[in-house]
């Protein structure tokens, strides 16, 4: 019962969020990974708030550094630490997300001992790595590019960053 009222309030929170967006229009900036552990298998989120599978990260906020938001959101929802040695930048995108105008650092992070759960949280409903080529179906297509791409980057090093 707890778990389904939590779920029901960050969805009602979420409508209010987009509604604030619709209002504004503000331009946001944001950082996600594509994290691949040492089998070569992608992390993927599903939130509380919105349905689908989802690559962890999330805003940067005011003062905070783009990799300094991965770092955090990467902490927050899924306990994973990531640093400059085992990061890389895939590319920046541009995206509008209903009345949003985000702007996004998409990172490659190979983590080598990754953890085989993850607890939940009141934003991360589940994180499960799934194989490259067994990805749910619940992912956008958008997701589904990005992935590909730093799957890319990961096979051939040399590819450089994308800015789309």
């Amino acid at each position: 019962m707890k778990r389904l009222l939590m779920r029901v309030f960050m969805r009602l929170g979420y409508v209010f969020y987009r509604l604030y967006f619709w209002l504004l229009r503000p331009i946001t900036l944001g950082a996600a990974a594509v994290i691949l552990d040492s089998q070569g298998r992608v992390l993927l989120v599903r939130h509380t708030y919105q349905d689908g599978w989802h690559l962890p990260g999330g805003g940067v906020k005011k003062g905070e550094s783009l990799f300094g938001a991965l770092r955090r959101e990467l902490s927050e929802e899924t306990g994973i630490g990531c640093s400059y040695d085992n990061s890389t930048l895939v590319g920046l995108f541009y995206q509008r997300i209903g009345f949003k105008h985000n702007h996004l650092a998409l990172f490659l992070v190979k983590c080598g001992r990754a953890p085989e759960s993850f607890p939940a949280n009141w934003e991360i409903e589940e994180a499960t790595f799934f194989e490259p080529d067994a990805l749910p179906l619940e992912i956008n297509a958008g997701t589904r590019a990005k992935i590909k791409q730093a799957l890319a980057l990961a096979a051939n090093p040399d590819i450089s960053p994308s800015f789309c």
